[in-house]
């Protein structure tokens, strides 16, 4: 895993699609298991919450990611990179699924009834959550094979 000046977006596998939110070289799992180890850059964290559009308290406790976004050099800690992940995951596939990033966008911030007796969610908060992700991209691939 090594920066690079990703600018044109990958078409190959979802570590590649993802490479282009971070600025960085991602080809497997195990350069994801690495990065999430070492700690997201926040240069790399940035520039991912401005393509994703969505605010760093998605990533974390508001105070500490201000803290954190100003300080040189710095880092995500572990669930922090490990969310931001998840939520970068969650946007590629929502992508793939809808072929279109302006319609992927919408969907996964619009507030929709995924728990019976809850108030509505947007798919990006929900993915916040571990089990949330796994919600949502469950329900991806059902809309995506036509398992309503």
């Amino acid at each position: 895993m090594r920066d690079t000046p990703a600018r044109k977006r990958p078409e190959s596998s979802v570590y590649s699609r993802m490479s282009f939110f971070f600025g960085l070289d991602l080809n497997s799992q195990h350069d994801v298991l690495r990065l999430v180890g070492a700690g997201i850059p926040t240069r790399s964290c940035r520039r991912a919450l401005e393509a994703l559009g969505i605010p760093a308290e998605f990533v974390g406790a508001k105070s500490t990611m201000r803290r954190r976004m100003l300080a040189p050099n710095s880092k995500l800690n572990e669930a922090e990179s490990e969310r931001l992940i998840r939520l970068v995951r969650v946007y590629v596939e929502s992508v793939e699924m809808f072929g279109d990033e302006k319609a992927a966008r919408s969907w996964l911030m619009t507030p929709q009834s995924f728990l019976p007796n809850a108030d509505p969610i947007s798919p990006m908060r929900l993915a916040t959550m571990e089990v949330g992700a796994r919600l949502v991209e469950s329900h991806l691939r059902r809309t995506m094979y036509g398992h309503f």
